[in-house]
């Protein structure tokens, strides 16, 4: 898909892709700043940054209209914002994942391709290149978006 830029049409597949790479080893993603000063960071400096990381980037790209910190209310959003389940592992699509056994989290990432993915780390506390196939993790649903997969991107 092309979206009308001030120099011309500007691609998003590439650029979202772009973007997604640009943002491994960041530490924008590791704290969130809260109204209320008695709840506690929701971000737990970076350990639980998926949602965060991965709402920042659809945002950014007009993919979804707001961020979100826990995997169950962004699906659902991302949903709503025109994400569509898939079977397709392509680039861009977005990956959930579900818990480590014992665990209560989900995971989320987006896919550079069908075999590798970026998400947040919890042990490094910043967005990392990875397999699409976590260990001790199983896949539950990939998403796409049609703007980004349309047969101009």
């Amino acid at each position: 898909m092309r979206i009308k830029g001030e120099h011309g049409e500007v691609l998003l597949l590439p650029n979202f892709l772009h973007w997604v790479e640009s943002s491994i080893e960041s530490n924008l993603y590791r704290v969130l700043y809260m109204g209320d000063q008695n709840e506690p960071e929701p971000l737990h400096n970076g350990d639980l940054a998926c949602m965060w990381f991965t709402s920042a980037c659809t945002r950014m790209w007009g993919l979804s209209s707001e961020p979100h910190t826990w995997v169950e209310h962004g699906v659902a959003h991302h949903l709503n914002c025109g994400w569509r389940l898939t079977h397709h592992a392509r680039p861009g699509c977005l990956i959930v994942w579900g818990p480590r056994p014992g665990g209560t989290h989900k995971h989320i990432g987006i896919l550079l391709s069908a075999k590798e993915a970026v998400s947040n780390s919890s042990a490094v506390r910043q967005p990392q290149r990875h397999s699409a196939n976590l260990p001790r993790r199983t896949r539950l649903a990939l998403l796409e978006h049609p703007l980004l997969h349309s047969e101009e991107a």
